[in-house]
């Protein structure tokens, strides 16, 4: 348990060295969500539920370490993330994230900075419920307004449930307070639904922005994964969320996505790819290290 702790706080000592820079922060999913579609607030089985719902870092035992990076073709853009979630230690699960997304915009390069610190308690065997404190540094430059120095807090809190074993249900709200700037820490509602077994997983999510119109406001996710021999994962995602065209007129945007890997009792090396339908040009690549402690 020792060593453990001692991971945890080397992987938070990394996270305060990150620089601050300035760029326009996005919505992270991680490479085994974008796999899956978008779909994990129910399932709870990777690191991606600190992002995403951080009650589920209770719904599974596991410590886990996690580097990703992910590259948009058609936004040139390039996230890195680090990130550790520990709910082997005790009663209380902790996670320690870090997400910095780096594009170029008119020939000059933008940064945004993103440090998440969240708990997870499963107070009865069934119910879990999680809290995560968001700090985005740096400068941003949102669709209206342009922001300098920016220096931003938010949270985010989730509720988990299992039932009949298999069976997970996950509630979240991220940026439950945040800055008055909606257009750039909106409050999001997602809901999941999660079935977990030795072999397949399969998450579908529906998630309701409150500060945009209502008619762009659903966004809808679902995913499968399975695992071959138990050390394959492969995966297949759907999602289907809102978009502006360049005259300014809505419409929807559906994207496939697909991931694979490797997976060992210490670790395993994970691939994912997400396309537009709509815009052929609009994909992303991704691959993720995890270690298991």
């Amino acid at each position: 348990m020792c060593y453990r702790i001692l991971l945890f706080h080397l992987m938070f000592f990394l996270i305060l060295l990150a620089p601050a820079s300035k760029g326009k922060a996005s919505e992270f999913v991680g490479l085994h969500s974008q796999g899956m579609g978008g779909a994990h607030r129910g399932l709870g089985t990777s690191n991606d539920t600190l992002f995403l719902n951080p009650a589920g870092m209770s719904m599974s035992k596991r410590y886990t370490i996690e580097a990703s990076m992910a590259r948009d073709l058609y936004d040139d853009a390039t996230t890195w993330a680090l990130s550790a979630v520990d709910s082997k230690s005790g009663p209380l699960a902790g996670g320690l994230g870090w997400m910095m997304e780096r594009k170029t915009v008119d020939d000059e390069t933008l940064v945004i900075n993103r440090f998440i610190l969240g708990f997870s308690l499963a107070p009865m065997e069934f119910l879990s419920i999680g809290f995560n404190t968001n700090y985005f540094s740096g400068e941003a430059q949102p669709l209206k307004t342009k922001f300098s120095d920016l220096s931003l807090f938010s949270g985010d809190l989730g509720i988990g449930i299992k039932f009949l074993e298999s069976f997970r249900l996950g509630f979240a709200t991220k940026n439950i307070f945040s800055s008055d700037e909606s257009e750039y820490l909106p409050m999001t509602t997602g809901c999941g639904f999660g079935f977990v077994s030795n072999r397949i997983n399969v998450a579908a999510d529906l998630v309701w922005n409150k500060d945009v119109p209502e008619d762009e406001s659903l966004s809808y996710h679902a995913g499968l994964e399975y695992f071959a021999e138990d050390v394959f994962p492969f995966r297949l995602g759907y999602r289907r969320s809102p978009f502006h065209k360049k005259d300014d007129s809505l419409s929807y945007e559906n994207h496939l996505s697909a991931g694979l890997g490797w997976v060992s009792m210490t670790g395993s090396l994970e691939f994912g790819y997400e396309q537009s339908i709509e815009r052929p040009r609009r994909k992303e690549f991704s691959f993720a290290l995890k270690f298991f402690l």
